[in-house]
């Protein structure tokens, strides 16, 4: 089985907070379950604002692509945002030739998906 973590902070930015989390490894079939409970238990937590790091993921399944549509509708839907920081290459062109990079925003860094959030230029719901 290849090595999977999920890690997290709470990172300011103007006037509020997001909720920053990090995805290692190769997200597949055999730790969905773990990201998909983890997820739904930040946004079930009233986390406002989501960010997801995949600076350090090297593969994501269908279901985990799956995982993080589902995050940013629950967060659309409260006038929340998801973002996706650090994106892989090969990662965004999935989600490119899918045409979830014109509804999720993918920022370049982490400090990026911040400055998003503090200008108000996140697609969907905030």
């Amino acid at each position: 089985m290849e090595t999977f973590t999920i890690t997290e902070e709470a990172s300011a930015f103007g006037s509020g907070e997001a909720q920053c989390i990090r995805v290692c490894g190769y997200l597949d079939a055999g730790n969905i379950q773990q990201f998909e409970a983890r997820i739904n238990e930040i946004v079930g937590d009233s986390a406002k604002n989501v960010i997801v790091d995949l600076e350090e993921l090297e593969y994501i399944n269908s279901a985990g692509i799956g995982v993080l549509l589902n995050a940013w509708s629950a967060l659309s839907q409260i006038e929340g945002s998801l973002q996706i920081a650090n994106m892989p290459a090969s990662i965004r062109r999935i989600f490119d030739v899918l045409g979830f990079s014109k509804v999720i925003t993918i920022a370049d860094s982490l400090e990026g998906a911040l400055a998003n959030l503090d200008s108000g230029s996140v697609k969907g719901g905030s």
